[in-house]
């Protein structure tokens, strides 16, 4: 992953928990702390919902990245993931 601002995801936001903060979090393979992370201000909660799963009222949590993640934001956000060097979360905060 990128520590720039790499892109965004899905469409522009328009439905969901539009107060919700998206952030891309990497850690180091058998780290406890972040090594960086990537807010995505423009993502729509719907599309990240519907990635991981989830229905979007309940979609606030930390959500583990896996390479099905990782490949669908690296096509709409423009993020670059590193997945043998870092394990990488999908954190949802409510605003």
């Amino acid at each position: 992953m990128t520590e720039d601002r790499p892109g965004t995801a899905g469409a522009p936001r328009d439905s969901g928990r539009p107060d919700a903060r998206h952030t891309v979090t990497a850690y180091p393979k058998g780290a406890d702390f972040p090594a960086g992370e990537t807010e995505l201000p423009d993502a729509d909660p719907a599309f990240l919902a519907g990635l991981f799963g989830v229905p979007v009222e309940r979609f606030v949590d930390v959500y583990p990245m896996d390479a099905g993640h990782m490949a669908v934001l690296e096509r709409t956000a423009g993020l670059t993931f590193d997945p043998a060097a870092y394990d990488y979360h999908l954190e949802v905060t409510a605003g």
